[in-house]
């Protein structure tokens, strides 16, 4: 997979279904940004606190620096809260947290980022 857009990959919001297995389908316009299959998925601390507001991150590896960075966190203050997933050939991708607790994902671009919460 290759980028098409350098400065912004990730714009727009989108609302897709989680399956009864976790797997929910990426934005089409999500995965034509990306570079590779393989997403780094980093769930916020409120996330798991049950917040309202619950959310994670989908992130790039070639991204996460610049993620860390505007975060103002170091990737131990978050290796707890990451694991990897990837696309399959259909397009989805599998959340494997415990955490997930509804069954729609709103995704939103972040520009290098993708913020998805539950619905």
């Amino acid at each position: 997979m290759k980028k098409k857009n350098k400065t912004l990959p990730f714009i727009g919001n989108y609302l897709h279904k989680i399956d009864n297995k976790g797997r929910v389908s990426l934005p089409a316009s999500f995965r034509h940004n990306l570079e590779t299959d393989r997403l780094i998925v980093i769930e916020w601390p409120d996330f798991l606190n049950k917040n309202e507001n619950n959310f994670f991150y989908l992130i790039e590896e070639s991204s996460i620096e610049k993620f860390l960075k505007e975060k103002s966190v170091y990737l131990e203050d978050v290796s707890d809260f990451t694991e990897e997933t990837f696309i399959d050939n259909q397009g989805r991708i599998t959340l494997k947290s415990k955490s997930i607790s509804k069954k729609n994902i709103k995704f939103s671009g972040c520009g290098h980022f993708i913020k998805c919460s539950q619905n």
